[in-house]
């Protein structure tokens, strides 16, 4: 904070203020802007929904095709995995809410791409990158699951 007691600004149009950054008066979370910052860098089409009300964050678009997106992050380790858990704030995402889950692991700089069929039905997932043969390492930086028919 600075002696006006506000978050140092990092540049004209976005502050920091503890893991969200602002735009327009919208708090977001650090690894949605990330993210975004991959989506458009890789030539995709973003859009945000308006409000709070969907169950997604982002919809990317590619070559006609809209992808629902729910970005979430994790940088804790427990017991040989980094968890995140797969839930709104009070309650479970219902069934299809969204196409993909995008995990961003801060303390290893990763990102998890996994379909939302794949984890369907549970309240979090376990991810370990460095196990080759985990569950979720085929969605490690797949990036490439967003872009395909």
């Amino acid at each position: 904070m600075n002696e006006e007691g506000r978050p140092p600004v990092v540049d004209d149009l976005f502050c920091c203020d503890v893991g969200w950054l602002r735009c327009s008066g919208e708090r977001w979370p650090i690894q949605a802007w990330f993210w975004l910052e991959w989506a458009v860098t890789s030539l995709l089409f973003v859009t945000k929904p308006w409000g709070d009300s969907a169950q997604y964050d982002f919809i990317v678009e590619h070559q006609g095709r809209f992808r629902r997106m729910q970005v979430k992050s994790t940088q804790f380790f427990d017991r040989g995995c980094y968890p995140c858990a797969v839930k709104g704030s009070h309650w479970p995402y219902p069934e299809d809410a969204f196409d993909f889950l995008v995990v961003y692991i801060l303390p290893k700089d990763l990102w998890y791409i996994i379909p939302e069929p794949v984890f369907r039905g549970q309240a979090s997932v376990a991810l370990r990158p460095e196990i080759k043969d985990s569950k979720y390492a085929k969605y490690l930086g797949a990036w490439e699951l967003i872009k395909k028919e």
